[in-house]
């Protein structure tokens, strides 16, 4: 099978199985327990085999029963189908979302914030969207980690920050996007990443660049909204290439009144030159000794990231590279 289609069977699988929980969820704090309205499963449901009818007249019968969960299902999956147009996400189906603003962040980036909030917007820790323009193929779709944080009117919004590179493709039409202009969202999607494993060492070394610190901040935010967590020594290394591009610095300076062992390090190879070994080592002094490890960049920095990592000492199973 083509890897593409097998990485989106198993995506939508697990925002299947993800649903299923949020729906028992919901009817346990609705009453305790499922509603007397059909089921509706997360597969297709298969007819029962003819053996398993007893020929006895039950009500329901088995049959009745498939019947039933079979139209819910049908019922729900047209009306999943259909486009959303409040900021409702889709695992399966792309979803339009006007952008409320786009703004440059540096000089190779944008920060394009949503038509969402928290209700009908809230991609958990580890997770991600697939977004692109409405004139770009679905295979164009790319991957992206929204962050909800407040914007110009301190309402919590999605926001994105879309790398622009000079290849034409997906980002860079996301980013000659305006406000106004809609943009096809579809997730949240699980990552394969045990995330909350970062967490459990005494310390946490989170090393972001670009539009990677989104993902790293999804981490932070799972500390400071986590008692068991908020002790963690976490030390935060943030790259970019100018000043303007330290996207969500504010709102990790912030954090430190909820995070007292978080320690924050900027890094710009403006003013610094790329970063390397000997810099990565002077940010983490002792610290690196039995420490767990994320990493979230472009793929180049992440594997030479990850390898200095190693060199100093923490274990290459503790290394979370995103």
């Amino acid at each position: 099978m083509n890897p593409a289609v097998q990485t989106l069977l198993d995506e939508i699988a697990q925002a299947k199985r993800r649903a299923a929980e949020r729906r028992r969820q919901r009817e346990q704090a609705a009453g305790g327990g499922p509603r007397s309205a059909p089921h509706v499963a997360a597969e297709e449901p298969q007819p029962p085999a003819a053996d398993e009818c007893c020929g006895g007249g039950c009500t329901p019968c088995v049959f009745d029963t498939y019947r039933a969960e079979l139209a819910a299902y049908r019922q729900a999956t047209q009306q999943q189908q259909q486009q959303p147009t409040t900021g409702q996400l889709s695992a399966l189906t792309p979803a339009p979302l006007r952008l409320l603003a786009s703004q440059p962040l540096g000089g190779r980036a944008r920060l394009l914030v949503l038509d969402a909030t928290a209700r009908t917007f809230a991609p958990g820790l580890g997770e991600h969207v697939h977004m692109r323009t409405p004139a770009c193929r679905p295979a164009e779709a790319r991957a992206f980690t929204p962050v909800l944080v407040a914007d110009a009117q301190g309402v919590v919004r999605p926001h994105v920050m879309v790398r622009v590179y000079g290849d034409g493709g997906v980002g860079a039409r996301l980013a000659r996007l305006r406000a106004g202009d809609r943009v096809l969202v579809r997730g949240p999607l699980a990552s394969a990443v045990d995330m909350t494993g970062a967490l459990g060492p005494p310390v946490c070394v989170l090393v972001a660049a670009g539009s990677g610190i989104a993902a790293v901040f999804h981490v932070l935010q799972f500390a400071a909204a986590n008692p068991a967590y908020r002790a963690r020594r976490l030390v935060l290394v943030q790259c970019a290439c100018d000043r303007q591009s330290l996207w969500l610095r504010e709102q990790i300076e912030e954090m430190r009144g909820t995070l007292p062992g978080l320690q924050y390090h900027a890094h710009v190879s403006a003013d610094e030159g790329r970063l390397d070994r000997r810099a990565l080592a002077g940010m983490l002094g002792r610290q690196a000794d039995g420490a767990s490890a994320v990493v979230c960049g472009p793929e180049g920095f992440n594997r030479d990231v990850a390898g200095w990592l190693r060199e100093l000492g923490l274990a290459p199973g503790g290394i979370q590279v995103l």
